[in-house]
């Protein structure tokens, strides 16, 4: 609740004392506005003393009466219109005074009436007292209506306890039959029931505003309060009860002037001594148990696990307990009254803290107020840390301070880190699990199809089963072979110099001077590692059977090379048997043109020299062949 924040519930007692007075105002004024509206003098003059109250203060009583009713249940706005209307009929009332012209307003109500002119400065209109009172009430309770923490709001009480204390004047002076009191001499006068009206309404004032004084230190529960409400109903009371018994005793002829004072005195001294010694026991009493809870309180935070630090409305430090010592590495002593943001908070975040503050003494709202947050802190060697912090406004401090729990969570993020990257690492390893296991069957099924094919085009062209036989397992071994570098190469590719190599090492001696292996390192994706090593299987195959690698003295030169985006491999035999062209394509030269064609997205070209056989083979390097393709070797 703000400085001057109103009672939404009427079952509080601020809420039950201002709906009471309201209640009262409104009774009040009806029954004596009725008096003038039935021609019941009796109703407007309650104690006898001729003095009536006037029509325009009874309409005001009633006004102020139903707008404490509803500042009581919070409806702030149609209570500033009431105050409204009470201060524009009082402020009129002010200026017909000084003035010394007639508005109109005061006879409106009178009914023709003849009496209950007495003590007025004209017929119907209130006097000095009354309308300053209504004007005072009515300014208070407009207000009201302000949201938020303003001064002008802190006006509020005050303007009760004016009013309060001019009511008092006038009733003080109807009890003992001061005159003076209550009336301003041989000119006006503030009736009876008027002035119950205006102590009413300027309780009610008091009430509305609990956490200003003097309700926040009645209503509080500490020692000032305690004796507050021990005291202040004997201080209210007594002195008036015995003033009126000191007074009826000398009339009746008991005692005299000077023995009437002198008993009055010793009760008043007694009575009040009295109380006041039972008062300071009790504030004694009080005070050892708050200090004994101090001392608990400092045990706590003296063993508290968490930093506990309390800030006042300026933003520096009043306290700061053993555990924010270890977390922030700073020493009590050297923080105490300094601004805990130039300590402890960021530089790129002291400017919100600053308007945060600044907002909650404004409105009396914070927004980080009550909840748990996560935010970076400064360390006294100047590093910056993670910590959970949950800041709360300490209940009645005036001017407000603040207390934050602060707890070090560098440990739990870097757990939470930990997890997350292991979390990470797992949701990488499923992935590639799960990309490795369909690439695995993707692959199976194109090795599966790519034997199928071989079986069926090696059948095709061969003439026997041991032809067959031979041929059929000289690829499967290659393909086995190919599978092998792909392996170990992680299924990433292998170079272009181990296919040319590890595909012509069971046909011949490489590196002897009759074979010439040379090119510079290419690196082939597995689709083209597979469809390399068939080609040049089926070349090595071919040159063993009918080309130069048929003879001792045959040689062959495999040579590539790596430029504008291609790679071509020339196949060159020389000194071997001379070759003709066939009459027909065969199985080898058909497996050839495919495999370069659709796996290799190249072409080959095959001569036939007289002393060997050359093919050219020329395709895109991988990095710039179409990306996604997975077609398989496939036979017509």
């Amino acid at each position: 609740m703000s400085a001057t924040a109103l009672p939404a519930n009427p079952a509080t007692l601020p809420g039950r004392v201002c709906t009471l007075a309201g209640a009262f105002a409104v009774a009040g004024g009806v029954v004596s506005l009725l008096g003038w509206i039935f021609d019941l003098r009796r109703l407007t003059d309650w104690d006898g003393h001729d003095i009536s109250i006037q029509p325009n203060a009874a309409v005001c009583a009633m006004s102020a009466g139903v707008a404490l009713v509803l500042l009581s249940r919070g409806h702030r706005r149609l209570t500033a219109l009431f105050g409204l209307f009470v201060l524009l009929i009082a402020a009129a009332t002010i200026f017909e005074n000084l003035a010394g012209v007639d508005l109109g307003i005061d006879t409106l109500l009178m009914f023709d009436r003849d009496w209950g002119s007495r003590a007025t400065l004209a017929p119907g209109r209130m006097g000095p007292p009354g309308s300053l009172s209504w004007t005072l009430i009515g300014a208070a309770l407009m207000l009201t209506s302000l949201g938020g923490v303003n001064a002008r709001r802190r006006m509020v009480p005050v303007i009760g306890l004016v009013v309060c204390g001019i009511a008092s004047l006038a009733l003080m002076g109807y009890l003992f039959g001061a005159d003076t009191l209550y009336t301003l001499p041989k000119l006006t006068a503030i009736a009876f029931q008027t002035s119950t009206f205006i102590l009413a309404a300027g309780l009610g004032l008091i009430a509305c505003a609990p956490d200003r004084d003097p309700m926040r230190t009645l209503l509080a529960d500490t020692g000032a309060g305690m004796l507050a409400r021990w005291t202040l109903p004997f201080i209210l009371v007594l002195p008036v009860v015995l003033g009126i018994l000191r007074l009826q005793g000398q009339r009746a002829g008991w005692y005299d002037t000077a023995m009437g004072v002198a008993l009055l005195v010793l009760i008043l001294i007694t009575f009040l001594g009295a109380v006041l010694w039972f008062g300071v026991k009790a504030v004694g009493a009080r005070e050892r148990a708050l200090a004994h809870s101090e001392n608990r309180k400092s045990a706590i935070l003296n063993v508290s696990l968490d930093g506990i630090i309390t800030m006042d409305h300026m933003g520096n430090i009043i306290d700061f307990n053993p555990a924010a010592e270890q977390i922030f590495g700073r020493r009590r002593e050297d923080v105490i009254a300094r601004p805990l943001a130039e300590l402890m908070i960021p530089t790129r975040l002291r400017e919100s803290h600053y308007r945060g503050l600044a907002r909650y003494r404004k409105t009396g709202e914070g927004r980080v107020l009550g909840q748990r947050l996560e935010m970076p802190a400064l360390h006294a060697d100047g590093h910056e840390f993670p910590i959970e912090l949950a800041i709360s406004a300490i209940t009645g401090a005036d001017p407000p301070m603040f207390t934050a729990t602060v707890r070090d969570i560098s440990d739990r993020k870097r757990v939470e880190q930990a997890q997350r990257e292991s979390e990470e690492r797992h949701r990488k390893i499923a992935e590639r699990e799960k990309l490795l296991s369909s690439e695995l069957s993707h692959r199976v099924k194109n090795t599966l199809t790519m034997v199928q094919a071989m079986a069926a085009q090696t059948r095709r062209h061969s003439t026997s089963l041991e032809e067959f036989e031979t041929a059929f397992a000289g690829r499967i071994a290659l393909l086995a072979r190919a599978h092998g570098l792909l392996t170990r190469g992680a299924w990433t590719g292998a170079t272009l110099s181990d296919i040319v190599r590890t595909t012509l090492s069971p046909h011949a001696q490489l590196d002897d001077g009759g074979v010439r292996v040379d090119g510079p390192e290419v690196l082939l994706p597995p689709k083209q590692v597979v469809a390399m090593s068939m080609i040049l299987h089926e070349l090595a195959t071919n040159a063993v059977k009918y080309g130069s690698l048929s003879k001792p003295a045959g040689k062959l030169d495999v040579l590539w090379r790596d430029g504008g985006g291609k790679v071509a491999l020339h196949w060159r035999e020389k000194e071997g048997p001379a070759v003709t062209a066939p009459a027909r394509q065969g199985f080898g030269s058909a497996l050839i043109e495919r495999l370069t064609s659709f796996e290799l997205e190249g072409k080959a070209s095959i001569r036939y020299e007289l002393d060997g056989l050359a093919c050219e083979i020329e395709f895109p390097a991988a990095a710039n062949r179409q990306s996604g393709q997975q077609e398989s070797i496939t036979s017509d």
